[in-house]
């Protein structure tokens, strides 16, 4: 331990050595500039006589009295509190400053003593400028050394997309920034005006289109886009063209959460979900929304899982009487439990860790609480996996379901929201039957209740756990290759947040017995998704990491649809929201195949399951291919 005290201490006075001794070297120069300052104002006011200048005694205490009254001003104005590398306009003002007020005390020292009557009055025009120039031109110097040398260990070479306000504070602080990490060579940008102007030194290239030409000629090794306020649409083309150079993408924060300092300019983020796909912000009508949450007690199942969680998030915001939040993972449910009470510690939440199977725990529940509106987000949703496993997805998906209907009914819930999926039209797996079973079941018996029983069917989520886009990174991260199961394989997709506050509008506006669709735009090809993410990350699909065509998985179909041909798609007053009509069964018959179904699911009887599942939903078509492999799981009520 004192042999470390030892070296830390001489490192300590080594440090202070070196810094006295640049300070001397400062002074030193500094002094020198003074000296030279002098003599070569009276050369100047001399006409360049060198035969006039006589360094007498007299004009020896001249410059003594200068090099005093100087270094002063010096001190008085701070001048050697600034480190010297980060020399700024700040520094010269000091210096500027300095040499005026030492220039205005001579004047007036030389002036009243007639000891230097004989000093030519152009003296005191023409010395501060040369002092001035010397001391400014050195700091610059140093500061110009110290920013070369450090560029030239940088990391990346950037060019910049967007020559705007953002482009111009990205700039700016990254000159100011102690470690350089980027280092912005050209910008580009469509407006014609900026071309060949420059931005804080940088030089606007050209336009965008140019970015590949730009790449090559600057050596960049990174883009940056500094266009955080543009539309979705425009900012997927500019991604288009951008991701052809085969160099890293990357983007700013929102000019908001710059100005604002949440977020340091110099944190470049990635292409977000919503840019790669090119999907436009939806209008959220928050005033229908908060008429139907607000001061009132909520249930949320499936609380902790992608959805669920994101459904929290937004009613919470609306101020509900309670929140209820039930999940069977412990650790979903103290993720979003741990993330609530520290936004939000005001509010009235309450968690359970609980199946929504469980009888006897989920109706203790209602009984406790009454809760107004249920939004039922809970449910086994990943299709090849549960293609073997009909016991539980009919006890999860279906059972799970109607215990909670019925529940709801019994306890007098206004109303109940049920998160449904593309699979369940014309399903062909399990997962999608037994969803598009719940929906029937609750469509059904809205008919038979006061409480509203309200669907809501939408398509994949981007980001959501199990989906692509997470499996696709970890791929990508290890190197590839990155799998997709068929080339023509398409999906409709949206964003989570997006997807929840389409639910939350639709339920308000909903009356009972109706299926919602959300417009998800337009289907894309799992290719896309995969070779988009490849180039954002600076590789070449096909050709740095591959892409590998596995095949379709049990239960799996190249496309889905978002409502049945026999239902009538309406649209709604809502903007991305349709309304489907439910198709009615008979009642009766609908209970005696669900009795059916509890009595199969209690024998755990696999083959009778998937008999009642195709009666009770005759458009499904099931693709499973039978395997003496297949393991039996034990299922219980």
């Amino acid at each position: 331990m004192n042999v470390k005290r030892k070296i830390h201490y001489t490192i300590i006075k080594m440090k202070k050595r070196i810094s006295l001794m640049k300070k001397f070297f400062i002074l030193i120069y500094d002094i020198t500039a003074i000296v030279v300052s002098s003599i070569l104002t009276l050369i100047i006011a001399n006409n360049f006589n060198f035969e006039a200048l006589n360094f007498t005694e007299l004009s020896i205490s001249a410059l003594c009295l200068t090099l005093a009254v100087q270094l002063a001003t010096y001190a008085a104005f701070q001048v050697y509190r600034s480190v010297l590398r980060y020399s700024s306009l700040v520094v010269l003002i000091k210096i500027l400053k300095a040499a005026l007020v030492a220039d205005i005390i001579l004047l007036g020292i030389f002036y009243f003593s007639s000891a230097y009557e004989k000093i030519p009055a152009s003296v005191f025009a023409i010395y501060p400028l040369l002092i001035i120039g010397f001391l400014a031109f050195f700091r610059i110097l140093v500061r110009s050394y110290h920013e070369h040398n450090s560029t030239s260990h940088l990391n990346k070479n950037v060019l910049i997309v967007g020559g705007g306000e953002a482009a111009e504070i990205f700039i700016r602080e990254l000159k100011k920034t102690k470690n350089k990490i980027y280092h912005p060579v050209a910008i580009l940008d469509d407006d014609r005006s900026l071309h060949d102007r420059d931005i804080h030194n940088v030089r606007v290239f050209g336009a965008i289109n140019q970015i590949g030409i730009a790449a090559v000629k600057f050596k960049a090794d990174m883009i940056v886009i500094a266009l955080p306020s543009l539309k979705a649409a425009r900012m997927k083309k500019i991604l288009t063209i951008v991701m052809e150079t085969g160099l890293p993408v990357r983007t700013l924060p929102s000019l908001d959460d710059i100005t604002s300092e949440k977020i340091s300019i110099t944190a470049l983020r990635d292409v977000s979900l919503e840019e790669l796909l090119g999907r436009e912000p939806i209008d959220f009508d928050c005033s229908i929304v908060r008429m139907n949450l607000t001061r009132k007690t909520v249930l949320i199942t499936g609380g902790g899982g992608s959805i669920g969680s994101e459904l929290c998030r937004q009613v919470i915001k609306f101020n509900p009487k309670k929140l209820l939040i039930v999940d069977h993972s412990e650790n979903n449910l103290y993720q979003i439990e741990d993330e609530l009470c520290q936004n939000f510690p005001q509010m009235d939440i309450a968690l359970y860790l609980m199946s929504v199977t469980d009888v006897s725990a989920i109706e203790t529940l209602f009984f406790k609480y009454k809760p107004d509106i249920v939004y039922h987000a809970a449910a086994y949703k990943h299709v090849p996996m549960l293609e073997n496993k009909i016991c539980e997805a009919m006890k999860n998906n279906f059972y799970g379901t109607k215990l909670l209907a019925e529940l709801s009914t019994k306890y007098q819930v206004k109303k109940f929201v049920m998160i449904s999926t593309d699979k369940a039209v014309n399903p062909t797996n399990i997962m999608g039957a037994t969803k598009r079973a719940a929906e029937i079941f609750c469509q059904n018996l809205n008919a038979q209740v006061t409480t509203q029983f309200i669907t809501v069917r939408f398509g994949n989520v981007l980001g959501s756990a199990g989906s692509v886009i997470p499996r696709f990174k970890k791929q990508l991260k290890k190197g590839g290759p990155i799998t997709v199961t068929h080339p023509d394989m398409t999906r409709y997709f949206m964003l989570i947040p997006e997807a929840c506050q389409l639910v939350l509008q639709a339920s308000a506006m909903g009356r009972g017995g109706e299926i919602f669709v959300l417009d998800m735009g337009e289907p894309v090809k799992i290719t896309y998704l995969a070779e988009r993410l490849i180039a954002l990350s600076g590789k070449i699909p096909y050709k740095d990491i591959d892409i590998v065509f596995s095949g379709l998985r049990p239960g799996e179909k190249l496309y889905e649809e978002l409502f049945h041909e026999g239902e009538q798609l309406e649209k709604t007053d809502m903007h991305k929201i349709f309304r489907s009509k439910s198709r009615g069964v008979s009642w009766q018959s609908f209970q005696k195949v669900i009795l059916n179904l509890v009595k199969n699911l209690k024998e755990n009887d696999e083959v009778s399951l998937r008999k009642i599942l195709a009666e009770l939903v005759p458009e499904y078509q099931s693709t499973r291919v039978d395997s003496k492999a297949e393991t039996a799981v034990e299922c219980s009520i």
